[in-house]
């Protein structure tokens, strides 16, 4: 059972006082069957599906030619990191089939491209970091980065810690 709150307590005590008053002087309480709620409906199932979807790990002979011959390029602009799209222009592909090449070669191009941007935003973030300290703005930082914007810059030095002066300098930005 709860705790009852101190000042419900009197009430509830004053209560049931009444209510054995009431049965000593011959009074009956009936109990009243609570409310009923029809039964919940029997869970419909989501329809079967037709097939589960597999992958094939077999490479037809036309495909497996093709990524040995394009391999050594996509590899090499990958390596450059160049997005797949650009990769996928330039030799005349499109971007899943540099991203199937690049996975036909033991390459799992999402995974790389992850990895490649940690370690750019590491680099970014000590740039942040030294230009904060020496009083520079986050406008000043975006446009030493590179960044038409200064939001990245912002959200980098917002996630890392990073903060910068708030109070405008006397001049320009060095």
């Amino acid at each position: 059972m709860t705790p009852i709150p101190q000042h419900k307590a009197a009430e509830r005590e004053a209560l049931a006082r009444a209510a054995q008053q009431y049965l000593r002087a011959g009074g009956s309480i009936k109990r009243l069957p609570g409310p009923t709620f029809p039964p919940m409906p029997a869970r419909r199932e989501p329809p079967a599906r037709r097939k589960p979807v597999t992958r094939r790990d077999d490479l037809s002979a036309a495909k497996a030619r093709r990524y040995r011959e394009a391999g050594p390029e996509v590899i090499r602009l990958f390596q450059a990191e160049l997005p797949l799209k650009e990769i996928g222009e330039r030799i005349g592909r499109s971007a899943v089939f540099v991203t199937q090449c690049l996975a036909a070669h033991g390459i799992n191009a999402q995974a790389a491209r992850a990895e490649q941007k940690r370690k750019r935003e590491a680099e970014e973030v000590e740039v942040i970091r030294l230009l904060a300290n020496d009083g520079h703005s986050i406008r000043y930082a975006a446009e030493q980065l590179g960044h038409p914007t200064p939001w990245r810059v912002r959200h980098l030095a917002d996630k890392h810690g990073i903060r910068f002066r708030t109070t405008p300098r006397s001049g320009a930005d060095q």
